[in-house]
């Protein structure tokens, strides 16, 4: 296997794992989860995640590293997204008070599976830029 299909493998986890996030809790209030998806952030979360994993499968298809460097850019702001709302699970929630909430594990694994798509889309992109 070389180099870019492994870089693309692990970028393809990385996609999947970031869309299991963005389904999964991003706040729990009490016993009551608030998956990512309840609300309209989680929904564009997980459509630009969706987007960045196309962008790069386009990329590797047509061996275009340019498509490559785009796929990073909605890759990374899916990341701000969970991250804004893990900073602040009392406002994702829609509580008045503070400290009642408590961050989900959706958000934090949002966050961290949507850096590793950007990292390796990014990558994939030097790659591709350095293949003959």
């Amino acid at each position: 296997m070389s180099t870019r299909a492994a870089v693309f493998g692990l970028a393809v986890i990385a996609a999947v794992v970031t869309v299991v996030g963005s389904l999964a809790p991003w706040a729990w209030l009490g016993t009551i989860a608030y998956d990512g998806t309840q609300a309209s952030s989680g929904r564009v979360a997980l459509a630009m995640a969706v987007f960045a994993i196309a962008l790069l499968g386009a990329a590797v298809l047509r061996r275009t590293p340019w498509l490559a460097v785009l796929a990073a850019v909605p890759a990374a702001a899916v990341g701000g997204i969970a991250a804004y709302h893990a900073s602040d699970p009392d406002r994702f929630v829609g509580s008045s008070l503070s400290g009642i909430a408590s961050v989900g594990w959706g958000a934090i694994v949002t966050v961290a599976a949507s850096a590793a798509l950007a990292g390796l889309s990014l990558l994939e992109a030097w790659l591709l830029r350095r293949s003959p």
